[in-house]
C-alpha cells in the first residue's frame, strides 16, 4: 500500500502528515503537489510550502 510522509519546515512542523491508501498517487500540477486516491484528491499543498515528501511504504523486491 503506498504511504507518503509529508514533512514541512520547522515553523510548520505541526502540519506533518502520513497519507496512505491502496490506490494513492502523487502528482504535480503546476505549483501544487497532489495526493489522490480512487475518490479524487485527498491532500494537496503548494510546492512553495517547502515540504519534503518521502514514500515510506515497503515496496516488494524485484
Amino acid at each position: 500500500m503506498p504511504r507518503y510522509l509529508v514533512q514541512f519546515p520547522p515553523e510548520r512542523r505541526s502540519e506533518t502528515a502520513v497519507v496512505e491508501d491502496d490506490l494513492l498517487t502523487l502528482t504535480i500540477n503546476g505549483e501544487w503537489l497532489i495526493l489522490a486516491d480512487a475518490q479524487g484528491p485527498c491532500y494537496a499543498f503548494p510546492a512553495s510550502a517547502g515540504a519534503i515528501v518521502t514514500r515510506i511504504d515497503e515496496q516488494p523486491e524485484e
